[in-house]
C-alpha cells in the first residue's frame, strides 16, 4: 500500500493492483499500463514467468516492467531477471529510489507513444 500511495501522490498514477502474476495477466489482458511493478515472488505464477507471458503476448508491455524483490529465488530467476534487463530494485528500497525508477519508465512510454 505504500508504494500504491506513492505512485497515486507523487506520480499522479491510476494503480491497478494485482494479487499475483495470474491476476496480472488477467489485467493485461484488458488495458495497457504504462508502468508495472512486479514482485519477483508471488504465488502462482512469479514475477519472471508474468514478464514472459507479457512480452510473448503483449511485447510493447513487457517493456514496462520494474521488478522489486528481496530475494530472486531460484538461480533460474536471477538469470532470467539478468537477460531480461529490466531494472530490478532490491528490498529494501528507498522510495525516493522507487520513484525515480517509476518516472524513468513512465517518460519513456510516453516518448514511445508520442513517436
Amino acid at each position: 500500500l505504500l508504494l500504491r500511495r506513492v505512485l497515486e501522490k507523487r506520480l499522479g498514477a491510476h494503480v491497478v493492483m494485482a494479487v499475483d502474476g495470474l491476476d496480472g495477466v488477467r489485467h493485461l489482458r484488458d488495458q495497457e499500463f504504462s508502468l508495472i511493478v512486479s514482485d519477483v515472488q508471488m504465488p502462482r505464477l512469479n514475477g519472471v514467468a508474468f514478464w514472459d507471458w507479457t512480452r510473448t503476448n503483449r511485447p510493447a508491455q513487457a517493456e514496462r516492467f520494474l521488478f522489486i524483490t528481496g530475494d530472486p529465488g531460484s538461480e533460474e530467476n536471477h538469470r532470467r531477471l539478468q537477460e531480461s534487463e529490466r531494472t530490478v530494485l532490491a528490498k529494501p528500497f528507498g522510495l525516493d529510489a522507487f520513484e525515480k525508477q517509476c518516472r524513468r519508465i513512465m517518460e519513456q512510454t510516453e516518448e514511445l507513444q508520442l513517436s
